[in-house]
């Protein structure tokens, strides 16, 4: 419900749930979503924040209040929360995740490894969501224009390979095949808020359309 815009209808069914289950952390969450979608953003937060001082050796609630915290533009906050979950739980995916997509956001990006490669895939422990996979396949170009390279990728992304990395080689993946992940690429280029669309092209929205989304 909350999903498809029935706040009202969605803040009844957590509150429902959460008097018969009041540490139910997904509805804790929904809710929270709920009411700054409503406006109430400090009562919101205020909220969750309480709930998670109950929960302090639950990592999943300090991530459920990063996550509530990266949805307001609250990107510090939401970060040193997602680092410290991290820092104590070294296995925890969803943490590095989330602690990586906010240093992002805050345009610190990791330090250049360059090296000489000439491979290039999309082979990963997690598949990447094609907003992910957009934002990366526009470094293949920068890594073409110094070498030989081919890019390995299942079928359906290879049109996003032909559109934006015209110049790179596209296989499909083969049994037994050694590449490099492609996420590798924002190591390889040095990386910063400042170079990250230089002289690479990318998405552009009309901008009546982005006009709109920003506002």
């Amino acid at each position: 419900m909350a999903r498809d815009g029935l706040w009202p209808e969605a803040e009844a069914s957590c509150n429902n749930l959460l008097a018969y289950a009041p540490a139910h952390l997904g509805a804790r969450e929904i809710l929270a979503r709920v009411r700054i979608a409503n406006g109430e953003v400090d009562r919101g937060i205020a909220e969750l924040t309480q709930f998670v001082r109950t929960r302090k050796s639950d990592p999943s609630a300090a991530l459920a209040l990063a996550r509530v915290l990266q949805l307001v533009g609250r990107f510090d906050e939401a970060l040193a929360l997602a680092s410290h979950v991290a820092r104590t739980r070294p296995d925890d995916e969803a943490a590095k995740s989330l602690k990586t997509t906010l240093e992002r956001t805050l345009g610190r990006f990791p330090t250049a490894e360059l090296v000489a490669l000439a491979l290039v895939t999309f082979s990963c422990r997690r598949r990447p969501g094609a907003l992910e996979i957009v934002a990366l396949v526009r470094l293949l170009r920068w890594l073409a224009s110094r070498q030989v390279t081919r890019a390995v990728a299942e079928p359906h992304y290879q049109a996003l390979l032909t559109s934006l990395a015209g110049q790179v080689i596209s296989d499909e993946p083969m049994p037994g095949l050694s590449a490099t992940p492609l996420q590798s690429l924002l190591r390889m280029r040095a990386t910063d808020a400042r170079n990250i669309a230089e002289g690479i092209p990318y998405l552009r929205p009309e901008s009546g359309r982005f006009a709109k989304w920003r506002d």
